[in-house]
């Protein structure tokens, strides 16, 4: 079964083009430079049809903010084992003399992993007639597709589980500004013959449409793959 990896991040380039490799474990996917910036764009919610709610309480917000421009990667199931790793090659940076004052860098957003059959509107709504919400809230339930909240990164090679809750001194991946050369690493697993990103807990999962809004955001979806 084939799968698509969504990766939403803003982008500030400073002087040389930065570069983004994305690995399934060691099998290569794509490489992309990164020749302009990526600024973010707002999005007029009133006008997300209303089968598109979110699990959980209403946002009140009128708009949304995300990156102008996402990248998607098709990766066939079998690639898909222990990882997924995205390398960022950026060292461009205006550093002399133990002095910096520009540089460019990286906010991510959204990272996530759907079965491409989710890129039809209608095996949402199938999804959605086996689903009983509302039973508990979040973060005591987990939900389908598995939110990668983007906690931990690191940088060593090591591929740490994902956490549902921040623990003490780990870093955020999401919201805040990267630069220089790093690598995400996001364990895999599989749950209810599905692949997700990092490991879901046991138990039942619910579904939740925020990938299918932010499908609809980049006009993904009910497309041909």
């Amino acid at each position: 079964m084939p799968y698509t990896l969504g990766i939403a991040f803003e982008y500030y380039r400073y002087k040389h083009d930065a570069v983004m490799r994305v690995f399934a474990d060691d099998y290569l996917i794509s490489e992309v430079s990164l020749n302009d910036h990526i600024k973010l764009k707002c999005v007029d919610l009133r006008e997300v049809p209303d089968t598109r709610n979110d699990v959980g309480p209403h946002n009140t917000s009128r708009v949304m903010f995300v990156p102008k421009k996402i990248f998607t990667f098709s990766i066939d199931e079998q690639y898909l084992k222990k990882k997924i790793r995205i390398e960022i090659k950026n060292n461009n940076n205006n550093h002399t003399n133990g002095f910096m004052t520009d540089y460019s860098y990286l906010i991510f957003h959204k990272i996530f992993l759907i079965p491409d059959c989710l890129f039809d509107e209608s095996s949402w709504c199938r999804l959605e007639k086996f689903d009983n919400r509302f039973v508990e809230w979040w973060p005591k339930i987990q939900y389908f597709p598995h939110d990668f909240i983007g906690y931990l990164y690191t940088t060593d090679g090591s591929s740490p589980d994902l956490l549902e809750m921040p623990p003490h001194g780990s870093h955020s991946l999401y919201h805040a500004k990267k630069g220089g050369s790093f690598s995400i690493q996001i364990a895999l697993s599989q749950k209810h013959n599905i692949i997700h990103l990092g490991r879901p807990r046991p138990g039942k999962m619910y579904l939740t449409r925020t990938v299918e809004r932010f499908l609809w955001v980049y006009g993904l979806l009910n497309i041909i793959k």
